[in-house]
C-alpha cells in the first residue's frame, strides 16, 4: 500500500510528464508549447492532489509562472511559493468553495489569446470547484450532493447531474472563463477508465452527457422528487433548451492530459510484490459495483488461489483497484473500502494465510478518519468472539465502529494529497 501511495505522488507525476526544453514546455503525448508565444502563464486548479501538483509544477516551471490559484481540501500540507492554495470543503460543497472558485474566475478576467492557462485537476475537484448555475442556490447543490452520495450512484452518474447545476463543470470553466486563451489541463485520474469528461466533472472537457440523462439518473435512484425544486427546474429547463451554449470548436484550444491513474499505481504495487518474492497478478483496475457484492467476488478469488492455486499459486499477491459504491441505508459510520474489506473477511474466514486490505488512495474512506481496513482469515471469528455480528454492522453501514471495536484493522493515513481511486491487495501466503 505504501508503495502505491508513493507511486501516485503528484510531484513525481508532474516531473515524469513534462519538462522545459529549448524554450518550450514539452508534455508527454501533446504538442510543445513554445514559451515565446505567450505573454503570461497562469495556473489554476482544484482537487485533492491540486496543492501537491502545484508544487511539482513550480519545480518544473519556476519563475515562468506569472500567477496562480488552486483549491484543495482543508488540512493540506503542501504550500507552493507562487501558486496560492485556497482550502475548501469536501465531499460536500460549501459557500467557501464558491468564494474560492470566484477568486479563480477573477484571476482569469483579463485573459487574452497570448496567455497559456495550465489547469491542475484531480478527484475532489467536483466539490471544490463550484459556482451554482443561474436559478440554483448553494444550498440546493449541497442537498443534491448529499442525496447523490447516499443513493448508490457511481461517480459518472453523480457528475452527470453535477454538470447540469454548476457554471464551471462539463467544459464550462474553459468555454466561459478561459477561452480565448490556450489551456493545458494536467489530470490525475480517480475515475475508472480515466475519462477526462468525468474526472472532477470535466471542467475543461466538452460534455457528452445531457440534462435528460441527469433526470433519468435521479429517477432511477428514486430521488428525483427529493431533489430541491430549483435543481429540478434547472434540469427541466436544460432539457427543453437542449445542448450547450458554447461552440464545440472552442475546445480546439485546450489539451487534456492524464498524467497519473490507478493502473500505473497498481503496476508499482505489482513490482514491489514481485521484488518481495510473491507470485503476483493484477486482477483489474476497474472494480465497480456495490462494495459488499464486489467483496464476495474478490474474497472468492483469494480462496481459489489458496485452495487450488488459481489464478496464481501462493505465495501470491492479487492486486486490484477501482471504485465501488455504497447504497447507504443505515445511520452508521464507514466507507466503501471498509464495507469491501468486511465483505471479503466473511469469505476468507478460516482460510489460514489469507489477508486483504482496501484503502482510498486519498486517505479518506466515507465519513470516517480511516482510509480503509486490513482483514485476514481470523478477523470475523475474532469479532464474533467479542459479540460483534458482521451482518448487523453491514446492515447499518457501520463498518468503522465494527473495526474500531475489533482493533488493529483500520488503516489511518491522514490526507495523502493524491487520488487515484481505491487500492486493493490480497495476500495468500500458504504454500500450494
Amino acid at each position: 500500500m505504501e508503495e502505491g501511495i508513493k507511486a501516485s505522488d503528484p510531484i513525481e507525476a508532474i516531473k515524469n510528464s513534462m519538462n522545459v526544453y529549448d524554450g518550450k514546455i514539452v508534455v508527454k503525448g501533446v504538442e510543445d508549447f513554445d514559451l515565446k508565444n505567450f505573454h503570461r502563464i497562469m495556473v489554476i486548479g482544484a482537487g485533492k492532489a491540486a496543492a501537491r501538483m502545484a508544487l511539482g509544477l513550480e519545480y518544473i516551471l519556476g519563475d515562468v509562472i506569472s500567477d496562480g490559484i488552486v483549491i484543495a481540501p482543508r488540512g493540506v500540507k503542501s504550500k507552493p511559493k507562487k501558486i496560492k492554495v485556497l482550502e475548501g470543503d469536501h465531499p460536500i460543497p460549501s459557500n467557501r468553495n464558491v468564494e474560492n472558485t470566484e477568486k479563480i474566475i477573477e484571476l482569469l478576467k483579463d485573459r487574452n489569446e497570448m496567455d497559456l492557462i495550465i489547469v491542475l485537476i484531480s478527484g475532489g475537484g467536483s466539490a471544490l470547484l463550484t459556482i451554482p448555475e443561474n436559478g440554483v442556490e448553494v444550498e440546493d447543490i449541497i442537498e443534491t450532493n448529499k442525496l447523490l452520495l447516499k443513493c448508490g450512484a457511481d461517480i459518472r452518474e453523480i457528475n452527470t447531474v453535477r454538470k447540469q447545476i454548476c457554471r464551471v463543470k462539463g467544459g464550462k470553466l474553459f468555454a466561459r472563463y478561459i477561452y480565448p486563451s490556450r489551456a493545458l489541463t494536467l489530470i490525475i485520474s480517480d475515475v475508472v477508465g480515466d475519462d477526462v469528461e468525468v474526472i472532477a466533472s470535466g471542467p475543461t472537457a466538452p460534455s457528452k452527457s445531457t440534462a435528460k440523462q441527469a433526470k433519468e439518473i435521479l429517477e432511477r435512484y428514486g430521488i428525483w422528487s427529493e431533489i430541491p425544486i430549483r435543481v429540478r427546474k434547472r434540469i427541466e429547463k436544460a432539457i427543453i433548451e437542449g445542448g450547450n451554449a458554447f461552440n464545440i470548436e472552442v475546445f480546439n484550444k485546450v489539451r487534456n492530459v492524464v498524467i497519473s491513474s490507478n493502473i500505473q499505481t497498481l503496476k508499482a504495487i505489482y513490482g514491489k510484490a514481485v521484488m518481495m518474492g510473491y507470485n503476483s497478478m493484477i486482477i483489474s483496475s476497474r472494480v465497480q459495483g456495490e462494495a459488499r457484492e464486489a467483496g464476495k467476488v474478490i474474497g472468492g478469488i483469494l480462496v481459489e488461489a489458496h485452495e487450488n492455486g488459481i489464478p496464481v499459486k501462493p505465495p501470491a499477491t492479487l492486486i486490484a483497484g477501482g471504485e465501488t459504491t455504497v447504497t447507504v441505508r443505515g445511520e452508521g459510520s464507514g466507507g466503501r473500502n471498509q464495507e469491501l474489506a468486511l465483505s471479503v473477511a466473511k469469505i476468507i474466514n478460516g482460510y489460514r494465510g489469507v489477508t486483504f486490505a482496501s484503502m482510498g488512495s486519498d486517505g479518506i474512506d466515507g465519513n470516517t478518519d480511516a482510509a480503509g481496513a486490513i482483514v485476514d482469515w481470523e478477523t470475523v471469528s475474532k469479532a464474533r468472539g467479542m459479540g460483534l455480528n458482521e451482518d448487523e454492522y453491514l446492515r447499518r453501514n457501520d463498518t468503522y465502529n465494527y473495526f474500531k471495536k475489533l482493533g488493529g484493522s483500520l488503516i489511518i493515513t491522514g490526507i495523502t494529497e493524491t487520488n487515484v481511486n481505491d487500492l486493493m491487495i490480497g495476500l495468500v501466503s500458504r504454500g500450494y
